[in-house]
């Protein structure tokens, strides 16, 4: 039976061996670690779709002056945004297919907004920028943007 140590280091004085353990012990161990950094990257990948979500509404309630600028601003954001989802699925896929195949299912065939994402960040991988369009009230300071469906049915 081979014997594992378990080490810990400090940049400035090396490494140092905390305590040996069985193989049978470093397995527990080893997948113990393996379940904590899902749980990690979990948390992060919902961080990071929560933080692009809130980039992207503010950057559509942002002051920017250029027309071009939002267009590119609103379409980085709104990208971001449909990647983060487009992972966070992707990522619940692999790693939780027993569990997530159904709730996908159930999401896919009830919610409309989550299929259209489905497809808009396909859309935006193969073909082209999913916002095309936007226009600007003076009078009510409000920007609409417009995203064309027939354009990504076709």
């Amino acid at each position: 039976m081979a014997i594992y140590n378990i080490h810990t280091s400090c940049i400035d004085k090396g490494f140092y061996t905390i305590k040996s353990i069985s193989e049978e012990d470093f397995d527990i161990l080893s997948n113990a670690v393996k379940h904590l950094q899902k749980v990690l990257y979990e948390m992060n990948l919902s961080l990071m779709l929560n933080q692009s979500h809130n980039q992207l509404i503010a950057g559509l309630n942002s002051n920017i002056e250029n027309v071009d600028d939002k267009f590119v601003y609103w379409n980085f954001h709104y990208s971001n945004w449909l990647s983060s989802f487009y992972m966070w699925i992707q990522f619940h896929e692999y790693n939780f297919n027993h569990l997530f195949d159904r709730l996908k299912g159930k999401y896919y065939d009830d919610y409309a907004e989550y299929k259209f994402s489905y497809y808009l960040r396909t859309y935006l991988s193969h073909k082209s920028f999913v916002i095309t369009k936007h226009s600007y009230d003076c009078l009510s300071n409000k920007t609409t943007v417009l995203i064309c469906p027939k354009e990504l049915l076709e």
